[in-house]
């Protein structure tokens, strides 16, 4: 059970690393950790298994690039925060639904996840500090059991440095630290087991415009494991992702060409592995 519980957090955070690598406390809301421009109110994306016919890529059937990436819909609410997101599987069957309550200073206090098979519901209750940062985290299933409690640290400059997670029993489950650049970018991630000994780690570069432009992964044994290369647009769309074998080869190049509406904010993407075309996401935006 353990075991299990370790895997399902661990597998969680791929995602964030991947997309983004910021200190989240320090997003004005939803809409900017989003990159979305203008005042949103709901988001709709669906992604496409890309057929090319006669040198144009055509949608074939839904499908997504990684397993644990959805097709979604999101209503925001008037301060530019998640109000409702439902996630869907590729055959059109609702994933998990997810709504969000926040408090009358506008934080985030309760995340309500509904899965439809067997109706579960987990519920997850955040605390702040006198600053506005959030240091507790209580994750339970449906009747108020306790699945996992979390703490966060921060430093001077509003940081999570610190992070710990604890199973219902209280015992350790991890913690994972980070270290920051002096303008708040984090430029190393590390994971450790409950005893004490490390998981995993990663260390980051950017830049002049924020943008994450360099992933390197490294094992338990501190040992190289991979690198990723990011080029971004001018408004901080990724175009390009290069993926490095151990012996410094490109192991796979994604590139993203988009389609923009008058807002700024793209509405089609094209996913081309090695410039072959591989998928196509399509947004639908309401302002």
């Amino acid at each position: 059970m353990m075991y299990m519980k370790i895997k399902t957090i661990i597998i969680l955070f791929i995602p964030i690393f991947i997309n983004a690598c910021y200190n989240p406390e320090l997003k004005r809301n939803d809409l900017e950790e989003m990159n979305l421009y203008g005042n949103v109110k709901s988001l709709k994306e669906i992604s496409y298994e890309a057929i090319e016919k006669f040198g144009e890529a055509e949608k074939g059937e839904k499908a997504r690039q990684y397993s644990w990436v959805y097709d979604e819909q999101i209503i925001f609410n008037s301060q530019g925060n998640k109000e409702l997101r439902n996630a869907y599987k590729s055959d059109g069957n609702l994933f998990e639904k997810n709504t969000y309550i926040y408090d009358d200073k506008g934080y985030l206090s309760k995340e309500y996840k509904y899965s439809p098979v067997g109706s579960n519901v987990k519920k997850t209750l955040f605390g702040y500090n006198d600053k506005g940062l959030i240091v507790e985290e209580n994750a339970y299933k449906s009747g108020d059991e306790l699945i996992y409690k979390a703490s966060y640290n921060y430093d001077d400059h509003r940081n999570i440095i610190e992070e710990i997670y604890y199973e219902a029993d209280g015992s350790l489950s991890l913690k994972y630290t980070s270290k920051y650049d002096s303008h708040g970018n984090k430029i190393e991630w590390k994971s450790f087991n409950p005893n004490g000994s490390l998981l995993r780690y990663n260390t980051f570069k950017f830049d002049e415009k924020g943008n994450r432009i360099e992933i390197n992964w490294y094992d338990k044994l501190e040992k190289f494991d991979g690198k990723y290369i990011f080029e971004f647009d001018e408004k901080g769309n990724k175009i390009e992702e290069n993926w490095y074998d151990l012996d410094g080869t490109v192991k796979t190049r994604w590139t993203y060409k988009y389609e923009f509406d008058e807002n700024g904010n793209w509405v089609k993407r094209n996913d081309y592995r090695n410039d072959i075309v591989k998928f196509i996401i399509e947004r639908e935006i309401e302002y």
